[in-house]
C-alpha cells in the first residue's frame, strides 16, 4: 500500500473529511482521486463521496457497516508497520 493511500485511509477511519479536491500529505498537495479510486477497486473499501459538500468541493466518508470498518481496520493494522 502506497503511503498517500495509508494516510487517506487512517483520515477516513478517524472519522475526518478528506476533501476530493486536495489533501495535503507528505508536504505536497495532490488530488484524493487517485488514492480514493484505488482503495475502491484494490482494498475494496466502501467510500460516500458527497459532492458539492460545504462549498463547491467534493467530500469522502468511510461507510460505516461493520464489515466495511472490519476490513478498513485489517488494513490499517496490516500496513501500520510499513515505512510510512
Amino acid at each position: 500500500m502506497r503511503k498517500r493511500v495509508y494516510w487517506v485511509l487512517e483520515a477516513l477511519c478517524h472519522g475526518d473529511i478528506v476533501s476530493g479536491y486536495t489533501c495535503k500529505l507528505d508536504g505536497t498537495s495532490s488530488r484524493v482521486r487517485n488514492e480514493i479510486y484505488e482503495l475502491r477497486r484494490q482494498y475494496k473499501i466502501n467510500i460516500i463521496s458527497v459532492p458539492g459538500f460545504v462549498g463547491r468541493h467534493n467530500a469522502y466518508f468511510i461507510d460505516s457497516s461493520v464489515d466495511n470498518i472490519q476490513r478498513a481496520e485489517i488494513l490499517l493494522e496490516t500496513f501500520k508497520n510499513e515505512n510510512f
